[in-house]
């Protein structure tokens, strides 16, 4: 399949005390290695995007490329998982007896695409086409966008589809229906939603998008789904699959999830 599979491991871990999520462990594989395995089949070609102990991702065998507009230097130095015994370079697995959580709730960059194309029609300050200096995101930690748009500017295929390193149960046919959609309406982009709960790092977008996506990142933008909405993203329902997009932001929901998938 002519699609470029991104895993986003470039975020800061914030509310795990600055940990880098994709080296955690969930049973007795890596958070990153659990992506890979529902991932790869389900595309052509995978790259992973990181900012942080490039030559451990570098290890599962698939490029690693860095954010180009992030300030991951300054965050080169946040600490890894603690390390296992009995191997160099692996943290300790986690335990289990947690019930599923339920999740946090949604923001603003989880509200329906509708809604926000309406935002940018009402405020087009916050979301309209503008013309940045050239110049890129200083002082700011622009988010997954980054990652993005490094995986487009790297990709070699038409599309590329992105899925976060902390989303070990992502739905095995999360490519075939996003492209399915995206196709059908003629779309750049498609992003899944489960509900009106919008999961902005599992979306498919055309290369074609790179342009604009350049120029909301040097204008100092970081919003996703305005982005997407502005673009003219499209929704694509998952809600066969709502638990697919658990993510891990707590010891508890790594705990959480062990128990789920052990059940």
């Amino acid at each position: 399949m002519a699609i470029t599979g991104l895993i986003l491991a470039g975020g800061q871990g914030r509310r795990m005390g600055g940990v880098d999520k994709g080296l955690l462990l969930l049973g007795h594989r890596t958070l990153t290695a659990h992506v890979i395995e529902r991932l790869r089949p389900q595309v052509g070609a995978l790259l992973i995007n990181a900012n942080r102990h490039l030559p451990r991702y570098a290890a599962f065998g698939y490029p690693v490329i860095p954010d180009s507009f992030s300030v991951a230097s300054a965050q080169a130095q946040l600490p890894l998982p603690p390390r296992g015994e009995g191997h160099p370079d692996k943290p300790p697995s986690v335990s289990n007896g947690h019930p599923l959580s339920k999740g946090g709730t949604a923001g603003a960059d989880h509200l329906p695409l509708s809604r926000l194309r309406e935002r940018v029609a009402e405020r087009p300050e916050e979301g309209g086409i503008k013309r940045p200096p050239l110049q890129g995101v200083r002082g700011k930690y622009p988010g997954p966008l980054a990652g993005l748009h490094a995986g487009l500017s790297e990709a070699r295929t038409p599309w590329v589809v992105t899925a976060p390193c902390d989303s070990p149960m992502l739905p095995r046919d999360l490519v075939a229906r996003l492209y399915v959609a995206a196709q059908q309406h003629d779309a750049p982009l498609a992003v899944a939603k489960t509900g009106d709960r919008l999961h902005p790092v599992f979306a498919l977008a055309h290369r074609r998008v790179l342009p604009d996506l350049t120029a909301y990142l040097q204008d100092g933008e970081r919003k996703v789904a305005l982005w997407f909405a502005r673009i003219g993203g499209v929704e694509v329902s998952f809600d066969d699959q709502p638990d697919a997009f658990r993510n891990i932001n707590t010891q508890d929901e790594l705990d959480a999830i062990a128990s789920f998938l052990a059940s």
